[in-house]
């Protein structure tokens, strides 16, 4: 089944989000794997592992305190890696959910 993890400085994803952001990236890793209706069973072993990390430990060369998220998937209903095309739908879920979270819970 698939395991996603994600990495992200805690003052960059809504206060309050992780339920909402976890059902949404097990969804989209469900849909990118081609389970449009999934039973109880996919719904129980596909997971979603939301790290909110100390600001400062979030660094690229250009920026000490980066504003970026890192995505780990692990391995699909298939047994294959995901793909680009799995990735980008993930990203695009996340991306939603973040955007369209209310104001008030932004950090």
């Amino acid at each position: 089944m698939p395991m996603i993890d994600v990495y992200a400085s805690n003052d960059l994803l809504p206060s309050g989000s992780d339920r909402r952001i976890g059902e949404a990236l097990t969804l989209a890793a469900l849909r990118a794997e081609g389970v449009a209706a999934p039973s109880q069973y996919y719904l129980e072993n596909t997971g979603v592992f939301i790290h909110r990390m100390d600001p400062a430990t979030v660094q690229t060369a250009a920026e000490p305190l980066a504003k970026t998220v890192r995505m780990e998937g692990g391995w699909g209903i298939g047994g294959t890696a995901f793909g680009r095309e799995e990735f980008t739908a993930l990203a695009a879920a996340l991306e939603t959910e973040v955007r369209d979270a209310p104001a008030d819970t932004r950090c």
